[in-house]
Formats: structure tokens, sequence, C-alpha cells
């Protein structure tokens, strides 16, 4: 807070003992108008309305006499007097609540300062346009470590204000843990009472509701309309991706749809209208859970999480109007699901983001009419930039035709690197884009799923106050099978495996059925996760005889792109040393520097994928067992593998170069053959290169992996 509500000093007062200190503190300089004709009552940590010989008892321990040296007097005032009328409706009221305020800032206290008891009393004085409270305290206190008396010359920081060290090193203001708590009490009671009014009101509109129900139907019919036309764009959009037609049917609900969207959006055009020119808030849309979680289902699935926000906002308005809870246990689980399938939305495209920077400047654009790549229009500038050097080209490098020649070409290279770069960050800022929506969206989910916590762990009583297990549509986890298939992600494959298999309750209702589907799915990704740990094998051998020769792409500390080689920097003859003499700059050391460490990363992140390719193949043929085992088991006949358009092509891609897999027949045998055949395979070395090897002693021995 910027200015504490509040001021805490030690008082001085002309008093002889304790005695004279609780009259003072009951019966100073009354305000007999506020404060009546009687002394203030005074209270202490579970005691109210004491006299001030009864406070005065109760302060000495053992009834006896208090010296004034063993007494700590302090004064608590409101810096605020508004804070103090906010505390209750009457005075009655806000003494009581100033009464639990002090309790709870002196309990703290007495805990940061590791005492188990001590004895204090207060009283309120609404004598002055400031409220205050009297403080007496103690000063023997029964310390909590030692179950000792121990004596309090004064209060210390960290109870009272003091300049602390923040972590970051600066010298910061802190007021304390007793008006740190007293201000949070005042927050929180000023917090309440405008959710009271605010309850009031909406009550007051209540009795007005079946004037705005019409208003109120339409504005959440227009939410669904505009829905339901969102989701058939985007099931034409997919089928015509997928196969290029078929879709005529879907067109024509798009149609109808449209056409009931158009009716609806001006009709709560109208609305919004009429209540902005009422000067009135818009009324919260009617809807019912089952359309709430429809919509939310599908502002997750889009990553839209400003109507995430928007829909939660509606749900708990219209929780509140009907006093029930704001989810059920399923649609709690389901609240679950939902964050669940969007963290691996978000490492889904991360990982994508990672993959594109590692080879964005290997990807070919259309610059000036010509593709090029990164690294491509960065050998061509070496090429020339080499011409014009006396080491490499000799007298030649002097003659002006040839450095015209050469800066011509240069400056048109580096138009086309400069325009290059620009489609790399637009294509890197889609990227990023795309993250963000998601990480939004993740932050939305988070930010309900706290408030369910919070509310699950009061309606329930439980200490945990865990939500329910995550309830999944077969849609989502289908998605997140994609997901696990994309970043080859074993442990995700896993739980969404146990998810369909080893506990039915995390699917929704209507989704519990046997899903062949899934089984079917599962034999086509081992059979493609098998080819994917092949070539990530490969990928990792060619790189041990390649990294020297294979370009990557790094970044430089100002922010700069640079592509090269380790080869480009090795020094193979005299006249390329005493060109490293004559042209090697800060610049290019730093850029040395980076091709070697991204020469480096490139290496490792070659072997985390094949690592993470062959853990996702072993889960996957794992399943794949199990579910040729289930089949057979119960006589059923086994489902063939289910292979994407994408996958399919890779299929006859490793046909045609005599990779192939075993031919895939719908019947058991056949398809059991299959899988065991493919993963037996996969861990056998090929035999053509184990010929190519003989009588090679000094070529790596590392087995490249088949899938046939």
């Amino acid at each position: 807070m910027n200015k504490s509500r509040f001021v805490l000093k030690q008082a001085s007062v002309g008093a002889s003992g304790a005695s004279d200190l609780t009259r003072y503190v009951a019966k100073n300089s009354l305000d007999h108008k506020r404060e009546g004709d009687k002394a203030r009552p005074l209270f202490t940590e579970r005691d109210n309305d004491l006299s001030h010989w009864e406070a005065r008892k109760f302060l000495s321990i053992n009834g006896g006499e208090l010296e004034r040296e063993d007494v700590l007097h302090y004064v608590l005032s409101f810096e605020q007097p508004e804070d103090f009328l906010q505390s209750g409706e009457t005075d009655k009221e806000r003494c009581q609540e100033v009464r639990e305020m002090v309790r709870r800032a002196l309990t703290e206290g007495a805990q940061n300062m590791d005492i188990d008891s001590w004895r204090w009393v207060a009283g309120i004085h609404l004598n002055k346009p400031h409220p205050h409270v009297h403080i007496l305290i103690n000063k023997h206190a029964v310390s909590q470590r030692t179950n000792d008396l121990t004596r309090i010359t004064k209060l210390t920081p960290p109870l009272v204000a003091h300049y602390r060290q923040s972590p970051n090193g600066r010298r910061e203001f802190d007021y304390g843990i007793i008006l740190n708590s007293l201000s949070n009490d005042v927050d929180r009671r000023i917090h309440e009472r405008r959710l009271l009014i605010e309850k009031e009101r909406e009550k007051t509109l209540a009795k007005e509701a079946a004037k705005l129900r019409d208003d109120r139907l339409a504005l959440g019919q227009a939410m669904l309309a505009r829905h339901e036309v969102e989701r058939l764009s985007g099931a034409i959009s997919y089928s015509k991706n997928r196969d290029g037609g078929g879709h005529s049917r879907l067109e024509k609900q798009l149609e109808t749809a449209q056409t009931r969207d158009e009716v609806l959006q001006l009709r709560a055009g109208e609305i919004r209208a009429k209540f902005s020119e009422q000067n009135t808030a818009l009324p919260v849309p009617l809807l019912t859970p089952e359309e709430l979680s429809k919509l939310q289902n599908a502002a997750v699935v889009t990553r839209a999480a400003k109507r995430v926000r928007t829909l939660e906002k509606i749900r708990l308005a219209l929780a509140e109007e009907h006093q029930r809870p704001a989810r059920s246990t399923h649609e709690q689980g389901r609240l679950a699901a939902q964050m669940r399938l969007t963290e691996t939305d978000l490492a889904t495209l991360d990982k994508r983001a990672d993959k594109f920077n590692r080879h964005a400047h290997l990807m070919r654009w259309n610059v000036s009419g010509k593709r090029w790549s990164l690294a491509g229009v960065d050998f061509a500038i070496e090429k020339e930039s080499i011409r014009l050097s006396f080491a490499h080209a000799g007298v030649a490098a002097w003659l002006p035709s040839t450095r015209r020649t050469a800066k011509g070409e240069i400056a048109r290279l580096q138009e086309a690197r400069t325009e290059t770069i620009e489609r790399i960050n637009e294509k890197r800022n889609t990227f990023n884009s795309q993250r963000e929506k998601a990480s939004d969206t993740l932050t939305a989910l988070s930010e309900i799923r706290d408030r369910e916590t919070r509310s699950h762990l009061h309606q329930s009583g439980n200490e945990t106050g865990n939500l329910p297990a995550p309830i999944y549509t077969r849609a989502e986890l289908a998605r997140m099978a994609k997901h696990a298939h994309e970043m080859k992600d074993a442990v995700l494959l896993t739980e969404v495996f146990k998810a369909i298999e080893g506990n039915d309750s995390s699917l929704s209702r209507a989704d519990k059925h046997p899903d062949r589907e899934f089984a079917a799915r599962t034999l086509a990704r081992g059979i493609i996760a098998g080819i994917d740990t092949r070539e990530a094998h490969e990928k990792l051998i060619e790189n041990q005889r390649t990294r020297r020769f294979a370009p990557v792409v790094a970044y430089l500390p100002n922010g700069a792109i640079v592509t090269g080689t380790l080869r480009q920097f090795e020094i193979r003859t005299r006249a390329e040393a005493l060109a490293r003499i004559l042209t090697h700059s800060p610049e290019q050391q730093a850029k040395e520097r980076a091709i070697a460490q991204a020469v480096s990363e490139r290496d490792a992140t070659l072997k985390s994928d094949y690592e993470r390719a062959a853990s996702y193949f072993t889960a996957a043929r794992k399943i794949g067992d199990y579910y040729i085992q289930e089949f057979n088991r119960e006589g059923k006949a086994i489902p063939p593998p289910t292979f994407t358009p994408h996958e399919q092509q890779r299929l006859d891609y490793n046909s045609k170069h005599g990779m192939t897999a075993p031919t895939l027949v719908p019947d058991s045998s056949s398809i059991a053959a299959t899988h065991e055949q493919a993963a037996d395979r996969f861990n056998q070395p090929d035999a053509r290169q184990n010929q190519q090897q003989e009588g090679r002693t000094s070529r790596d021995t590392q087995t490249i992996f088949r899938l046939r």
C-alpha cells in the first residue's frame, strides 16, 4: 500500500501504575454524545466489556499491583476516519469489528515474536476526529521456544514500521506486521461491504427480471448462434483440407445458421444500444450450464482467453442469481480436463516453435523471383566476399571490374537476406501469437481453477481442496494423443491411454463405450513411431559425419541472425591463416562462438529427439500389444491401423525407397504380425548396412534401424 491506513506509536501519559493506565483508557476525555456517560468498556484477547479494575487485574496476571515500567502503552489511530465508518453500520458494530481486527493483529505479532502468550488490554476512543485504540501490554510474556518468562522492552520490527532489504537489494519501507494486518482487515471489510452492496443491487434487479428475460434470452441465443456459425465454418474448412469435398450438407447447415445468426445479432445490437442509452449495465445473458460448457469448450479449443473469461463471468453471475454452485462435480472435472488439454497444446506449440527456429535457416522463401534460404543467401554472400579478399583471390581482388561486380552482387544478396529474415520473422511471429493465445487461455483457466479450488475447499471442508479428476471427451483425448505423437511424448501417450482404458471415470458420460478407433490409431502411430525413430537415428548418425559442414542458425546478443558451419572457421592453409589475422574482427569472433554453440545445441537436440522417439515408440508398441491381446481375448476382430493422409504418404515414400512396413490387412493375425514384426525389426541392425560396413574398421558401428 502506498499510504498506511493506521498510525501506531508509543504513548506516554502521567500515570503511576497499571491501574492508573487502565483508568485513563476507560475514562479519560469521554465524548458524552458519542461514547456515553459511563466508562469505556475494555477488551482483551478473549473478553469484552471489562471495567478498568477487571482489566488491571487481568493485565497484572496474578491480580496484584503492576508497575508502570512493566507496561507497554501504544496508541493505534485510524489515519482515515472513513475506514472506521466502513467497519459497520453503527458505532457498536464498528467497535466490535475493530476489536476483532486488533486481536488478529496482536496474535500475528505474538507469533512472529516467538511468544506463546502475552497479556494485553485495549480500549477504543471515539472522542477525537480520528478514532483510535489504546493498547496496554504486560512486558512479561511466555516464550514459545523455552516456555519461560521473557521481557519485552518494546515492539520491534518486523511488528512495527521499519526499513527492510528487498530481494533485489533495494531499501524498502514496511509498515510492519501489525499495521499490515489491520490494513488488510480493513481492505477485506471494504471489499465485503462492496460485495454486499452489489448483492443487494442484484436482488433489486432480480425483481425486474421478468421484464429483462426476453433481452437476456436473446443475448444468450446470439452467443449460441455465433458459436454454431464458427463451428460449422471450422468443420467445412477441415473437410476441405482433408478430402477436398463432401461438405455440401455442412454448407447448407452453415447457410441456415448464418441466417439465424444475422437476426439474433441484430436483436443483440438493439439491446446493447438500449442499455447504453440508459447508461445501464448490460444484463447477463441467459444460458444453461450445458450451453455454457459447450461455449467454453469451443473457446478453449480456439484459444480465446477473453471469451473464456467472459463466459466465466456469466457463469458466476448466473450461479449467484440461482443460488447454486458455479460448477457441478462433473463440470469441475471438465475444467481440469480443459486445463490439461491446454497445457499439452501449449507444449506442442513450444515444440513447433523450437523446431522452426532450428530449421528456419534451411527453409526456402520466394524472394525477388527466386527461392532463397537464409543459409543459402549467406553462403552466396560469403562466396562473393571471398572475391574481394586479396588473401583468397589474390591480385584479381583489386581489379575494379571484379570489385564492382562483387559489391553489386553482395548488395543484391543483402537485400534478399533482409527480405528472407522478414519472412522468417513473420512466420516466427505467427508461432509467438499462437503461443501467447494458448498461454493466455491457460492463465484464464488457472484463474478459474484457483477460484473453484477455494470454493470446493469451502463447500467440502476438505483440507486439501483438490478438484475432481479430469473428465475428458473422446475428442479431447484424441487431440492429446495427437499432441503426444507430435512431441514424441511417451508419458502423455500413456496418460491418454490410461484415461481411456485404465479409468472409465475420466471420460464423459456420453463417451463411455469401447473405442476401436483409438486402438486403430494407436496401432498406426506405433508403426509411424518406428519410422520416426529410425529416421531420428539416421539423422543422429548422419550428423556425426556432416556436423562440420551442415549449416546452423545462431542468434547474436545484439539480435542479429547469422548462419554458418564449423568448416568456415577452420584454418586449412597458410593463406587462410594470414586472412584470419587480417580480417578476423570481434564480430567474426562472436559469430564463430555462436556457430560453435549452435552446433553443440544441434548435437544435443538430435540426441534428445532420438531418445524421445525411441521412448515414444516403446510406449506405442506396448499400448498396441495391449489392444491386440484384449481383442484376441474377447474374440473380436482387431481393427486395422488407421493412418492419416500424411502418414500414408510417408508409408508410400518408405515403400518406394525399399523401407516398407509389412502389408497391413484387416485380419487379426496379419495385423498382430505386422505390429510385432515392425517392433522386432526396428530393434535389429539393417543387414545391408552391416554388409557395407564390413572391412571398414574406422567407421562408426552404430546400427541404422529399419522398419520394413
